[in-house]
């Protein structure tokens, strides 16, 4: 399920907008894909940081895509899992054996709202507890995405090619 810090949480900034520097996702060993979307009066603005190959042995604070957010924007969490080598089900947890979900913003200037915890959901409607706020009951926005474009395979002769030019084996 995602994770929404809603507009009533960023409505509560002391400035119009944050710029942020650089993201980080962290999840635990089943953690497949992560992915921030900012969303902006109910309109995609783009995902903030995609991250497809998601690895737990190398998790890293990486540039946004989406520089600036704004008073009002929210802001959904995604994370997705890869179980189907398991045979057990795999706890939430704080362990590495269990799983969990969180990512961090390095951003200026300072917010009183400085976190959000997911504290429940139900179908699309979530509470959310923010720091400096409170708690604010939300729904899930869903707005509509562009479509992709199609550039071609990562696993291709031409992105190995690529690669190569770089250095990378």
């Amino acid at each position: 399920k995602e994770a929404v810090v809603p507009s009533d949480c960023t409505n509560s900034w002391n400035v119009d907008e944050i710029n942020v520097l650089g993201v980080v996702y962290h999840a635990h060993l089943v953690g497949k894909s992560l992915n921030i979307d900012v969303v902006r009066a109910n309109e995609y603005v783009g995902a903030m940081r995609l991250e497809h190959l998601y690895d737990f042995n190398h998790q890293s604070l990486e540039p946004p895509s989406v520089k600036k957010v704004r008073r009002g924007d929210d802001l959904i969490l995604r994370c997705a899992y890869d179980t189907s080598g398991k045979t057990t089900p795999t706890p939430f947890g704080d362990f590495t054996q269990t799983e969990m979900c969180w990512s961090a913003f390095l951003y200026y200037p300072a917010q009183r709202m400085t976190q959000a915890i997911i504290q429940g959901s139900a179908g699309d409607r979530r509470a959310t507890f923010c720091a400096g706020y409170g708690v604010s009951s939300s729904y899930v926005p869903r707005p509509a995405q562009p479509a992709c474009e199609w550039k071609g395979f990562l696993h291709s002769t031409e992105a190995y090619q690529v690669l190569s030019d770089m250095g990378v084996d």
